[in-house]
C-alpha cells in the first residue's frame, strides 16, 4: 500500500473536526518526507485543511459551509508540538483574563522554555517568548500563578490600564490564593526580577504574611535599588518598606 493511500485511509477513519499533526499517522520515520507530500496532496484534494506548518484539520461539513477549529484547540495542538516543559499564554490576552485590561490582542504570546519561530494560524499570530523559569511546571497549579507574576513584572506596560487599578486587582488575586498556591508562588517568584519580588513582598506584608518570609524576600533585593512604579500610597501604604516609589 502506498503512503498516500495509507494516510488517506487513516484520515477517513478519524472523527471530523479534529486537528492533526504528523504524530497522528503510523508512517515510519524514514518516510517523513513522503508523509509530508501526501498531506500536501490531500490538502489540494480538499480532504484536509492546512492550519499551520505541520498542523492540519479534518473539517466537518455543514449545509452552510465547513467548520474551523477554535483558538483553544489550535493553541493546545501547538503547545503539544512544542514539546516544552513550560508553555502557557502570557501577554495582553492573559492580562485581559486577569481583569487588568479590556484589550484583546490578535497576537497570542506563549511563554516557553523551548523557543521556536513565530507562526501564523489562520489570522492569528503566535509568538514565543522565553519563560522566567526552567523547571517543570504543574499546569493546573502553576500557570495561573505564572500569569500573575508576569503581570506584576510588566505592570507599568499593561495597555489600557491604570497602575493603581492594576495594583488593586493583583493584590486581590493574592488574597484569593489558598495556602498551596501561596507557597508555590513564593517558590516561583525568586525566578523573577527584583521589581516582581518587591511587589510580592509588599503584597504579602499587607496580607500579614510571617516576617521570616518577608525577610527572605527582602534579602534578595539590593538595598540601594528603588522601583519607580508610581503606585499611590493609598493603594500600597507600605510601598516605601520595599523601595517602591
Amino acid at each position: 500500500m502506498s503512503i498516500l493511500k495509507q494516510v488517506k485511509d487513516e484520515i477517513r477513519s478519524l472523527e471530523a473536526g479534529k486537528l492533526l499533526t504528523y504524530s497522528n499517522f503510523s508512517v515510519p520515520q524514514d518516510k517523513f518526507m513522503t508523509l509530508a507530500k501526501s498531506l500536501s496532496t490531500l490538502c489540494k484534494q480538499g480532504i484536509i485543511t492546512r492550519i499551520s506548518k505541520g498542523i492540519y484539520y479534518k473539517p466537518e461539513y455543514f449545509p452552510f459551509g465547513t467548520s474551523l477549529p477554535t483558538d483553544s484547540e489550535i493553541l493546545e495542538t501547538i503547545l503539544g508540538k512544542n514539546k516544552a516543559k513550560i508553555a502557557y499564554v502570557t501577554g495582553i490576552n492573559a492580562y485581559n483574563q486577569l481583569g487588568l485590561t479590556t484589550q484583546v490582542s490578535k497576537e497570542i504570546v506563549i511563554a516557553t522554555d523551548k523557543l521556536r519561530r513565530s507562526t501564523k494560524v489562520q489570522n492569528t499570530e503566535i509568538k514565543f517568548v522565553k519563560s522566567k523559569i526552567t523547571q517543570n511546571i504543574e499546569k493546573t497549579l502553576d500557570i495561573p500563578i505564572l500569569q500573575i507574576l508576569d503581570a506584576m513584572t510588566n505592570i507599568k506596560s499593561i495597555p489600557d490600564s491604570d497602575i493603581n487599578t492594576s495594583c488593586k486587582i493583583l493584590l486581590q488575586r493574592f488574597k484569593c490564593l489558598d495556602e498551596k498556591k501561596k507557597n508555590r508562588l513564593i517558590e516561583l517568584v525568586f525566578y523573577y526580577p527584583p521589581v516582581t519580588r518587591a511587589l510580592t513582598g509588599a503584597f504579602f506584608e499587607i496580607l500579614g504574611e510571617n516576617k521570616t518570609l518577608l525577610k527572605l524576600i527582602q534579602n534578595t533585593l539590593n538595598k540601594l535599588t528603588t522601583f519607580k512604579l508610581g503606585i499611590s500610597s493609598t493603594i500600597l501604604p507600605n510601598k516605601l518598606n520595599w523601595k517602591i516609589l
